[in-house]
């Protein structure tokens, strides 16, 4: 149950809804959702892969997180017994996961591997991605890495630099837009993210620009599901504007973002194989 609560359950769909949509891109027929090798990699994402990143936040952020509000109400709070229980499970996760690049092309291999260094480094020393301005935002293209990673494994190739673009530039902006309510919290704690680095007003136009370009590159690599990409960029401008709470929004995006990639999703997979293959795609329907 501990790990269950530390995996942040209402945050899973952030990596299984990039590999599924990375997936809907590669497949070369909708059967390949009922794929055992699929499902496998779903699983991993959808946990193992969230006990692995969140456990690293929590056994490196123990002293801040003790002074942070949403670990004692939406959060689970670490307590000191349960961290090295939860350190062998995260080296277990390393392992298990660094053995299965074996078992997957050279391009898949280089996204786990990516995966695998970004969670890591985030939290952790030497690099703690989160206390560097920017760097913090940049390196959460770690959730668009299982998309990336998808994809690889069944086109064998790596993504187009446009879909890495998007990925870095929603991940940036979702980054940033996460760490307004938390300023006040990091500024104690001395944790320079690129929130208390700009203030929120200009961390609030970082995250446009960041949206803006993902929306733009989603109309053109989509077409019509672009306009999708533009939902979110519509929620952040609307607080700059009206200079609202970011924290009244924060808590909603755990339900907007998965209903919009929900949505990605089946337009991906009906506009590549049309809704009567996808009816009578044994396994599937």
């Amino acid at each position: 149950m501990h790990l269950l609560k530390i995996s942040r359950p209402r945050f899973y769909s952030y990596l299984f809804g990039p590999f599924l949509i990375g997936g809907a891109v590669a497949f070369q027929n909708p059967h390949k959702i009922m794929n055992l090798q699929f499902l496998l990699f779903l699983l991993f994402f959808a946990f193992p892969a969230n006990v692995f990143l969140y456990g690293i936040n929590d056994i490196y952020d123990t002293e801040t997180d003790a002074k942070n509000p949403k670990k004692h109400s939406h959060e689970h709070l670490l307590q000191q017994r349960e961290r090295w229980p939860l350190l062998l499970t995260v080296w277990s996760v390393a392992v298990l996961t660094v053995v299965t690049t074996v078992f997957v092309n050279s391009a898949a291999m280089w996204m786990l591997l990516i995966f695998l260094f970004l969670a890591w480094s985030y939290s952790a020393p030497p690099f703690r991605f989160k206390a560097r301005p920017f760097l913090d935002a940049y390196s959460n293209v770690l959730y668009a890495v299982p998309g990336f990673f998808s994809y690889a494994v069944f086109t064998g190739q790596f993504p187009s630099l446009a879909a890495v673009v998007m990925g870095i530039t929603w991940s940036a902006g979702m980054h940033a837009f996460s760490a307004i309510p938390d300023m006040t919290v990091d500024k104690q704690a001395g944790i320079a993210t690129t929130a208390v680095f700009l203030g929120k007003r200009t961390t609030l136009l970082f995250i446009l620009a960041n949206w803006a370009v993902f929306s733009l590159l989603c109309l053109w690599y989509f077409g019509f599901l672009g306009i999708l990409g533009w939902i979110p960029f519509g929620i952040a401008l609307y607080i700059l504007i009206l200079n609202k709470k970011t924290a009244d929004f924060y808590w909603y995006f755990p339900y907007i973002i998965p209903s919009l990639g929900f949505l990605a999703f089946w337009y991906i997979m009906i506009s590549r194989f049309g809704l009567e293959q996808l009816w009578h795609s044994s396994g599937l329907f």
